[in-house]
């Protein structure tokens, strides 16, 4: 019997044998499906994602073979930018060369200083080889044109080890996820991560690095244990505001994005939980991993999340964009029905998986330029991070 899964979901376009195509377009009417297409014109599902990308369509499908049992084929919204033809060469302690999770750092376009300790542009991220968190530890590296890196002079990766628990296979042990704040007051890098023990916790650590290249002690700002209900606290994208305001956006993992404010970039609240209108956009989207930078023209603090379909597999995530008010930092929206960014064709380096995305907002005569620095997965399971750019077309106020 054809199943009433994904019904409710609003577009979806229907495959069916053609027996059952006067039941399904009677429900398809009912639901406001965008098309219909017999199945019998398709020899396999793959066949059908050929259609589906040659024709450019951007809403889920429901694949339903001869037997009557449903497969759902998640297509993605065209891309508003161009996917990087080759990734970066950036130097990682291992020696692979593979890294993830970049956190980018313009102090040009940003704070308006030439450099920081001789660089342009400053990068956390860790390195991933072949997906071995044993790795994945906050490591730094420095630019002057935001494509050649290097480990800048005077820092030794990884700035943290492998945490060195007692662990067993259901309690895994490993660091990832960094984000790299400048604070303009003491002119001091804030170098975050996390640390996770697999089904048990997350915690958030900082370490400064100050305008000497001296490292503070590594500090823990916060243990989440997902006691509450709401998941523990992944990828953290944080705000400085002003020296006394500070805000922290987590994933739970699922379907949340949680804020946490703090008067000092050390200690903070309990979070709160936020709106999700990825609940919606383009029939539906989970946020895993999130990056975010202020737009003081706009009032605007905007977000750049990787997720998936809530139709379609974990791996097959895109990047899309969402935004908040500076007054309401709780309440997203998401403006632009196009994904920011897609995984590559066939053979690229990024065509298994979109990951953390990073990036910088520059104002233009007209609109905004995004400078994009993002990370993905091959499948052959290597990781690394490529660099893109263009325009998105989010609201631009003249001066």
């Amino acid at each position: 019997m054809l199943s009433d899964l994904f019904l409710d979901t609003k577009p979806l376009l229907y495959t069916a044998p053609k027996k059952d195509l006067n039941i399904i377009s009677a429900k398809a009417a009912r639901n406001k499906v965008e098309n219909i297409v017999p199945v019998s014109r398709f020899n396999s599902f793959d066949t059908l994602s050929s259609y589906a990308l040659a024709k450019k369509i951007n809403v889920p499908i429901l694949f339903v073979n001869k037997s009557g049992k449903g497969r759902i084929l998640a297509v993605t919204p065209t891309s508003l930018l161009a996917n990087a033809p080759n990734y970066l060469s950036i130097p990682t302690y291992e020696g692979s060369g593979e890294g993830t999770h970049p956190s980018v750092i313009d102090f040009k376009t940003e704070y308006n200083l030439d450099q920081w300790n001789g660089f342009r542009y400053w990068m956390a991220f860790t390195p991933y080889p072949k997906g071995n968190s044993n790795y994945e530890n906050p490591s730094l590296a420095a630019s002057n044109d935001g494509q050649n890196w290097v480990v800048p002079p005077g820092i030794t990766n990884p700035l943290e080890n492998t945490p060195n628990h007692i662990l067993t296979p259901k309690y895994r042990n490993y660091n990832s996820d960094p984000e790299l704040l400048y604070d303009p007051d003491t002119r001091s890098l804030n170098l975050y991560w996390r640390e996770c023990l697999l089904n048990y916790y997350d915690r958030i650590w900082r370490i400064k690095i100050e305008p000497d290249l001296k490292f503070g002690l590594k500090e823990l700002c916060l243990e989440e244990r997902g006691l509450d209900g709401e998941g523990l606290a992944l990828s953290p994208a944080i705000w400085r505001k002003s020296k006394n305001e500070w805000y922290m956006w987590t994933t739970n993992g699922y379907s949340l994005i949680h804020l946490y404010m703090s008067r000092d970039g050390m200690n903070w609240s309990k979070r709160q939980r936020c709106n999700t209108p990825w609940y919606t956009w383009n029939g539906g989207y989970t946020p895993w991993h999130i990056a975010a930078k202020p737009n003081y023209q706009e009032h605007r603090v905007e977000f750049f999340i990787n997720g998936w379909s809530n139709h379609a597999l974990h791996r097959n995530q895109l990047l899309f964009y969402a935004e908040v008010s500076m007054d309401d930092p709780t309440h997203f929206k998401m403006p632009l029905v196009n994904a920011v960014l897609t995984k590559g064709f066939i053979n690229n380096w990024d065509d298994e998986m979109i990951y953390r995305t990073t990036f910088t907002v520059e104002r233009g005569l007209s609109s905004y330029m995004y400078r994009v620095w993002y990370s993905a997965e091959s499948k052959t399971i290597s990781w690394h991070i490529g660099y893109t750019e263009g325009k998105l077309g989010t609201k631009f106020t003249p001066n």
